[in-house]
């Protein structure tokens, strides 16, 4: 199935019980972003990420996400600067309790990066892929919380690119 496809169905199956009663949310953190290719040190930048949400009943939400990446590293005279990536994420989630949830994500990340070094001319690169991730949420009060969660946000074949994120959530 092609990612665009794949786009598709999850807005599609989204909006087929967008009937039901739900809630927005919205959320701001910080990830903390890791490349791994083979061949060379894992590159760790961060990034601060934001989205905004809906969950159609407890059990199933949709996240659109940004994130911005904030800094470079640098190994062996290689130098990684993630820029931003994107994503649509379905968001399956299961109440614990009424404060805790945990939760997966399935979805599509599009990434962009400069690659420096090793005699090469700076390197802007594009992906995309299919993403998957887990976490779980935590309600302090009715409309302020927060979500903790490792993504797995690209396997391209040459790299992956993980995150682990803490993100404020506001819902309204």
């Amino acid at each position: 199935m092609s990612l665009k496809k794949l786009a598709v169905a999850v807005l599609c199956s989204c909006s087929s019980i967008s009937a039901m009663a739900g809630v927005g949310y919205i959320t701001a953190g910080h990830n903390r972003l890791t490349y791994s290719e083979s061949g060379l040190a894992d590159f760790n930048a961060q990034a601060i990420e934001g989205a905004i949400g809906y969950k159609y009943d407890p059990y199933i939400g949709t996240e659109l996400r940004y994130g911005l990446g904030l800094n470079d590293d640098e190994h062996s005279g290689f130098k990684l600067d993630p820029d931003y990536y994107f994503q649509l994420m379905a968001v399956p989630s299961y109440p614990i309790n009424p404060r805790i949830s945990v939760f997966g994500a399935l979805g599509f990340t599009m990434f962009n990066a400069t690659a420096t070094g090793g005699g090469v001319a700076a390197n802007d690169f594009t992906d995309t892929g299919i993403s998957w991730g887990f976490g779980a949420s935590f309600k302090f009060t009715p409309d302020w919380g927060m979500k903790i969660e490792y993504d797995n946000m690209l396997s391209t074949g040459r790299y992956d690119l993980t995150g682990f994120s803490a993100r404020a959530t506001y819902t309204f």
